[in-house]
């Protein structure tokens, strides 16, 4: 997975082309899911 589809993915950028590429990656294994979640912490301002 590009890094660069999962921080469009944090900020809703994603094309729909990318969005399916990310969907499919993320729905592939827990581990994704944990690694995007911890992604999204870190880049989301509070």
């Amino acid at each position: 997975m590009d890094f660069k589809l999962i921080l469009k993915k944090v900020n809703n950028t994603l094309t729909t082309e990318e969005n399916k590429i990310f969907e499919a990656w993320y729905s592939e294994s827990k581990v994704h899911r944990d690694y995007f979640d911890k992604v999204k912490n870190n880049y989301i301002k509070k």
